[in-house]
């Protein structure tokens, strides 16, 4: 199996700005990534996204019938919940200060709010079958709460597999090998030429 990670624009050792950040944007940047790995010769494709990044894969694949799975650690499955245009408050340069709930304050532009009104994303969870979806999530999860993984299940038809790890947080920081052992024997049994 070859991996590619990626770092969404403005994340991590991407380029970009943070404050660009929006669903859209991200899957553009997945479609891109996919693009690329096609290009590559790799296949089947099968993407995996934690937390906002769930949210972005359940949403790029119903788009792009190269995704042949899709698999989800802690997604955001109401993200005008979980991102409340009401914390946001002025900042400089047009920019919103937006408090997480972790209290770590990040900035970002007003698009940001008005693309989540756009994107219902149960109905992008419904849209996946026949493809295979592997939702995970912790029941200790501070950040986006384990309902919503069990709306994203109600929501998804099969093939769907559902693990919700007992006592594992937003980052799985005690349990993140038995999440990976449960994504790769997923994969084994998908029983895709890989």
């Amino acid at each position: 199996m070859a991996i590619l990670v990626v770092d969404f624009g403005g994340n991590g050792e991407s380029e970009g700005d943070f404050a660009d950040l929006t669903l859209p944007r991200q899957i553009a940047d997945l479609t891109a990534a996919v693009d690329q790995a096609v290009a590559l010769g790799f296949g089947p494709v099968v993407t995996l996204g934690r937390s906002f990044g769930g949210t972005t894969v359940l949403c790029q694949a119903p788009l792009d019938q190269r995704v042949k799975a899709v698999c989800t650690w802690s997604a955001v499955a109401f993200p005008r919940r979980n991102f409340p245009r009401e914390r946001a408050k002025p900042a400089a340069n047009g920019l919103l200060a937006w408090d997480s709930i972790l209290g770590v304050r990040v900035y970002l532009k007003e698009q940001f709010f008005a693309d989540l009104e756009r994107h219902d994303v149960l109905a992008c969870a419904s849209l996946l079958s026949p493809r295979p979806l592997l939702l995970c999530h912790g029941d200790a999860d501070e950040i986006v709460p384990v309902n919503d993984v069990y709306a994203l299940w109600q929501a998804a038809r099969p093939p769907k597999e559902l693990v919700v790890v007992p006592g594992a947080d937003h980052s799985y920081s005690q349990h993140y090998r038995e999440l990976w052992q449960t994504f790769f024997r997923w994969l084994r049994d998908l029983a895709f030429p890989f």
